[in-house]
């Protein structure tokens, strides 16, 4: 984004602005500057290659190499300053919606002075076109009582002419593009827009008064300057019609992109049933993550979102009850006004543990260990709570920095959840509407079968997971989907220790290996007794630990000081 309204939209709101732009959403303020950065770029362009034909076109015409005008010149310079002066605003990173509302201002005032003082001039052009043909000023007077006799003094001085001389076409474009550019409120564009359509006035007024007009052509300019300057001043009421229409649109879609107490500001996922948002609370600083279904997706059956919908719901309150500092935090959830179902949740400095291997590699035994036994902290909060998660895998658990906390774990997307004691009819129901219950590379046998599914289908997909960090492969893979349950349900698993660059201890390898054993009863019982196995490697030195400073300087090599943080919650 251009701009990054962010540090400056809590103090506009103090400060009282008038405008209405603050009230913008951080993101539709972000696309205001950037289609402003977008203008100034064009208008600063034009006024060049305006200079440089109409000077190669002197050339060819003179053969002299010489300025034809200083001030042709000069106005040009002023033009690309202005443009520039408004890219480096625009783009500076931080700048407040005041400062905007300002900075657009001026450019449209400015601008449409300069467009005016460019193109002013008409009548000693027109004086020289009608000197060349001999009319006389008797023959101008003639026609502007109504009675031209000069076939060409009557083409000259017809309006079109003047108008394609005075400038007036061109400012009144510039007029209707800025509330295009700006949604501001339409009492502002009418300031600014009047202000704007004042400078033809202004120039042509103060030419005529101060400098005078050549005498055959005096007539028409104080016949004409009425004509000219109407037409602007018209045009600036459309201007205000025009920002009422925009200001208004853009101010509803705003609030649409308002959830409870949230502002949406950056869309960062999107999948076939919901979207996550990056938003900020409107009176705290806390900035959080904001995931939604809404009531129509993609011409989703209303079954199927409904289905949807339901799961969203038990992914907030499933989530909601559960205390693990490893489980993803959800601060509240609701229905909007347009029926959309959201919940919010903490806002997350790192990235997924797919994404971690696919970049860096896979990685040493301690950092596993030590991811692992966090991992099952969450997971046996949520088994000792009753819930079941049912899509364990490198996307669903997150990496990041909790303050001085390096390579803190979070489990992510509880939407697959499912009570132990619920009947077996309302599972069956779910997978007949459509609704999967987990990733064929994760899966459990007994889930691949379509068999109930305990807590230990969870250990064996963790177990998938750990393969995947020690090795960058998957336990099993195949060319579809089905072919890989197949395996999950019949083939042995290679051991970790055959497939990776990097050592891995035996107990490590072996731990993996029971995670990813067919039979239920063949895992671990629960996943404290995996987190007890994998402190048992530390104190044993099977494994060596995976320092904290180990992790900070891991951080601090490829992930330094993120100003953005990833925030990569499933937006499935």
């Amino acid at each position: 984004m251009p701009a990054d309204f962010r540090a400056a939209t809590s103090s506009s709101h103090a400060s009282g602005a008038r405008d209405g732009f603050e009230k913008l959403t951080p993101e539709l303020q972000a696309v205001a500057s950037q289609r402003l950065t977008t203008a100034a770029i064009a208008y600063g362009g034009i006024w060049l290659l305006l200079f440089l034909g109409n000077y190669i076109q002197f050339i060819v015409k003179t053969g002299q190499f010489i300025l034809p005008s200083n001030a042709w010149a000069l106005r040009t310079l002023v033009a690309m300053l202005l443009s520039a002066a408004v890219i480096l605003k625009t783009r500076k990173g931080i700048i407040s919606p005041r400062n905007f509302v300002r900075a657009a201002a001026m450019f449209q005032i400015l601008g449409a002075l300069l467009i005016v003082q460019e193109l002013w001039g008409w009548q000693n052009d027109l004086a020289g076109d009608l000197q060349r043909l001999g009319v006389t000023p008797s023959e101008i007077h003639t026609f502007v009582a109504g009675s031209a006799k000069n076939a060409a003094a009557v083409e000259l001085v017809h309006p079109r002419v003047l108008l394609r001389y005075d400038g007036v076409n061109a400012v009144t474009t510039w007029l209707l593009l800025f509330p295009l550019i700006v949604p501001i409120t339409p009492r502002r564009t009418m300031l600014l827009s009047f202000v704007s359509a004042s400078t033809v006035p202004l120039v042509a007024g103060g030419s005529v008064l101060y400098l005078g007009s050549p005498e055959i052509v005096a007539p028409l300019v104080s016949r004409y300057l009425f004509d000219m300057v109407l037409p602007v001043y018209v045009v600036a009421m459309g201007a205000v019609f025009a920002s009422h229409v925009v200001f208004g649109l853009t101010r509803d879609l705003s609030k649409a992109r308002e959830l409870g107490s949230y502002r949406l500001v950056e869309l960062i996922g999107k999948g076939g049933m919901g979207e996550v948002w990056k938003a900020e609370h409107r009176l705290l600083a806390r900035p959080a993550a904001v995931k939604l279904i809404r009531e129509s997706t993609n011409g989703s059956s209303s079954d199927h979102t409904s289905e949807a919908s339901r799961r969203f719901e038990r992914e907030a309150q499933a989530t909601a009850v559960l205390q693990s500092p490893h489980t993803i935090q959800v601060y509240d959830f609701g229905t909007a006004a347009d029926g959309s179902f959201y919940y919010v949740m903490e806002y997350l400095d790192g990235l997924d543990l797919k994404t971690l291997v696919q970049k860096y590699g896979p990685l040493p035994a301690s950092r596993v260990v030590h991811i692992l036994i966090q991992a099952c902290h969450s997971l046996w909060d949520a088994h000792a709570t009753g819930l079941i998660h049912r899509d364990i895998k490198p996307a669903n658990l997150f990496v990041g920095r909790r303050g001085q906390d390096h390579d803190f774990v979070k489990v992510l997307d509880f939407g697959l959840v499912k009570d132990v004691d619920a009947a077996a009819h309302d599972a069956t129901q779910l997978t007949m509407e459509g609704i999967a219950s987990g990733t064929p590379a994760f899966m459990a046998p007994e889930a691949a079968r379509g068999y109930p599914a305990d807590a230990r289908a969870d250990l064996y997909a963790l177990g998938c997971v750990a393969y995947w960090l020690l090795t960058g492969h998957l336990v099993f893979e195949d060319r579809t989907p089905v072919a890989i349950l197949m395996k999950h349900v019949g083939e042995a698993p290679v051991p970790p220790s055959q497939r990776a660059e990097l050592d891995i201890p035996p107990a490590l390898d072996q731990l993996v290996l029971d995670l990813l054993a067919k039979a239920p009863d063949d895992r671990p019982a629960s996943a404290d007794e995996v987190r007890q196995r994998l402190q048992a490697m530390l104190t044993k030195h099977d494994v060596p630990p995976w320092t904290r400073e180990q992790a900070q300087r891991w951080w601090s090599v490829h992930l330094p000081d993120r100003s953005t943080p990833d925030v990569l919650p499933s937006p499935s």
